[in-house]
């Protein structure tokens, strides 16, 4: 019998090296709501969909994961429960898989990808830096009229993200959010509309009133 015809994607698991975290940091790991779900954005994450490649970084992400719930568990019990979430997601026609040699081929489908859309969308985070330079990023949104359903829904989503308004068309924040106020405004169609820069100079009223809110609120 050939001693690779049968090769249970535990085994694959349980044998992968681990690997440094990818851009799924603890911060969104707690913000989403299952771990099906952390699942999905590893594999859009990674450049590499085997399940060697992809596996230690799950089995990290369900470390953190749990450690966020207070549960606790063996790295031979995580294995086994990213091996089920695997079969989790193949079920639900997110992904496929397809043995090759010692490993497998995650593919994701249709469906995997558009409810990674919908995931990154609801579970939308600003990474915050180790410091903060002392400086707020702008975001201006001039909206016309005619694209006012977009604009209100840019604007809820941002409020969201605790952006701050100095105006109605003015928003503020103390770190990057370039990339997630374009994902937003492409989601809306008003990305043209919107613009991200980071602020130099200041009036120191309007300096303060920012401070004080994102310290409030512990963003800085």
């Amino acid at each position: 019998m050939n001693p690779y015809q049968k090769l249970p994607i535990t085994t694959v698991i349980q044998k992968a090296v681990p690997k440094p975290l990818l851009e799924l940091t603890p911060q969104r790991i707690e913000k989403i709501k299952s771990f099906g779900e952390v699942m999905l954005i590893i594999l859009r994450l990674s450049t590499i969909i085997t399940m060697t490649a992809v596996a230690p970084n799950a089995i990290q992400a369900l470390k953190i994961f749990e450690k966020k719930r207070n549960i606790k568990s063996t790295h031979k019990d995580r294995a086994k429960k990213v091996a089920r979430t695997f079969y989790y997601l193949k079920h639900r026609n997110y992904v496929i898989f397809k043995r090759k040699g010692r490993d497998y081929h995650i593919h994701l489908r249709h469906k995997g990808l558009k409810q990674i859309r919908r995931l990154e969308f609801n579970n939308l985070v600003i990474p915050k830096p180790k410091s903060w330079d002392g400086k707020f990023w702008l975001v201006a949104a001039d909206i016309p009229t005619k694209y006012k359903t977009g604009a209100d829904m840019m604007r809820s989503k941002i409020k969201e993200l605790k952006l701050y308004p100095l105006q109605r068309t003015l928003w503020f924040y103390p770190y990057d959010p370039s990339v997630e106020i374009e994902f937003i405004a492409r989601i809306y169609n008003i990305d043209r509309f919107v613009t991200t820069m980071k602020i130099d100079e200041m009036d120191p009223e309007d300096y303060q009133t920012l401070q004080s809110f994102f310290k409030k609120h512990d963003v800085v």
